[in-house]
């Protein structure tokens, strides 16, 4: 077990960690912020819109190869979103946070965040007003009085945007963020704590358009971006990653092998799709 190894596995959590993620910030926005409050917020939506977006996976352009790849992802997420609790999505994310605080330098984590905010503000308007779209229609319809709940990892996220790091974070910028993330955020309905499930062919489309979303974002912005978080990870020593992997298998409960089995497959596709893509490999400055 090497430290490339537990990367990839982690990798491989991207199938749905983006839409818990960037879903969960909408799920605890209040309909209305008081001024005193909106930064408290903006730390919130901002830093998970922008670092975990992009933290969940690498941007990708959507080839018909890497297309086919998404949607197998998607669809083998899908049973492991309907069997999750809270008791088995909170371990992990939780862990994550506390090994942030514990191992990385806040002046880091502050950079790390504000690399993610610049690369998520160098999304075109166009780009983000089609995927703001593409989640209203994905989403129509659905209510938390009658849809299928997916518990979100709250206290995590309270932890996260109580670091020392995240306060470093220039608050014009973040505020700035927070109003643009606003209208995709808000296209998610849900309750405290909690998000509404998008149907299976639904959840296949968020995960194509969050693909073509991603793509857009600046290629210098992107591998300034890249460069932070490496330099973020080069902080966390290799027994802390061996420890998040009975956390991250805990999201896994509940779910039979046949379906594991297919999530891990799922995974390793993509993974090779990604290698293979003309546009990732544009974005990581590889061409």
């Amino acid at each position: 077990l090497n430290k490339n190894n537990i990367i990839k596995y982690l990798g491989r959590m991207r199938a749905f960690s983006s839409l818990l993620c960037i879903a969960g910030s909408s799920a605890l926005r209040p309909n209305y912020i008081p001024p005193t409050k909106f930064q408290t917020w903006a730390k919130t939506t901002a830093t998970g819109a922008a670092i975990f977006a992009f933290a969940a996976g690498p941007a990708l352009a959507v080839a018909p190869a890497l297309e086919a790849a998404l949607i197998e992802a998607s669809d083998a997420s899908y049973p492991i979103l309907q069997t999750l609790r809270p008791e088995t999505i909170s371990p992990f994310p939780e862990a994550l946070v506390g090994i942030l605080e514990k191992r990385v330098p806040p002046e880091k984590i502050t950079n790390l965040i504000d690399k993610g905010i610049s690369a998520f503000m160098s999304i075109p308007d166009a780009d983000l007003a089609a995927y703001v779209k593409i989640a209203g229609d994905a989403t129509a319809g659905l209510s938390p009085e009658s849809c299928d709940l997916v518990p979100l990892p709250s206290i995590a996220g309270v932890k996260f945007a109580n670091l020392a790091g995240v306060a470093g974070v220039d608050s014009a910028k973040l505020k700035a963020a927070g109003e643009r993330a606003a209208p995709a955020l808000g296209a998610f309905p849900g309750t405290e704590g909690k998000i509404c499930l998008p149907s299976e062919a639904a959840l296949e489309k968020l995960f194509v358009a969050q693909t073509n979303l991603l793509v857009s974002t600046s290629r210098d912005a992107f591998g300034e971006f890249g460069t932070a978080a490496g330099q973020a990870g080069k902080s966390i020593p290799l027994t802390d990653l061996s420890n998040l992997l009975p956390k991250i298998q805990m999201t896994q409960r509940g779910v039979d092998m046949k379906a594991r089995s297919r999530f891990e497959r799922a995974g390793k596709d993509l993974d090779k799709a990604i290698k293979r893509d003309v546009e990732f490999a544009r974005l990581r400055g590889k061409i």
